[in-house]
């Protein structure tokens, strides 16, 4: 995986042992010119990568979550991310890379209702569920997570 190394990792982490959600801040991000979500095409290929993370989630999760919690979720973040690169694409002229990312995020289901969601809550800043919360409802549905606070 090029763009999603990271997500796959803690997938793969979470089969051996427990894993949890850290409600605060741990790391800071740097900033410069020639960081991927600066250079642009790059993130459309995350949209493929994350499509075998987010079945594997989904299988996971189906027990303890409905699929439409879990669409829902998905929509609000990650889905909403998508379609955020893609906007992003064909702001740039990139009418290609842009198509070819529209038929990857069709994989996933419903790529209306997420481009939908990115256009209606102002790219997720007028709403949206946070992690925090997410990780809450799993937990009162049965799945051990621990939430740890400072």
């Amino acid at each position: 995986m090029q763009q999603s190394p990271d997500f796959d990792m803690w997938l793969r982490l979470s089969e051996a042992f427990d894993v949890g959600f850290i409600a605060e801040k741990l790391v800071e991000l740097r900033d410069h010119p020639l960081q991927l979500g600066k250079i642009g095409q790059k993130h459309l290929t995350t949209i493929r990568e994350e499509l075998e993370i987010f079945r594997e989630l989904r299988r996971r999760l189906r027990s303890i979550l409905s699929d439409r919690e879990f669409m829902a979720f998905w929509r609000q973040n990650r889905g909403r991310q998508h379609a955020h690169w893609i906007a992003k694409a064909l702001l740039r002229g990139d009418a290609k890379s842009a198509q070819r990312a529209w038929q990857d995020l069709r994989d996933y289901g419903q790529p209306h209702r997420q481009a939908a969601f990115w256009l209606l809550s102002g790219n997720g800043r007028l709403f949206t569920q946070e992690p925090p919360a997410f990780f809450d409802m799993i937990s009162k549905k049965g799945m051990l997570v621990q939430n740890v606070h400072g």
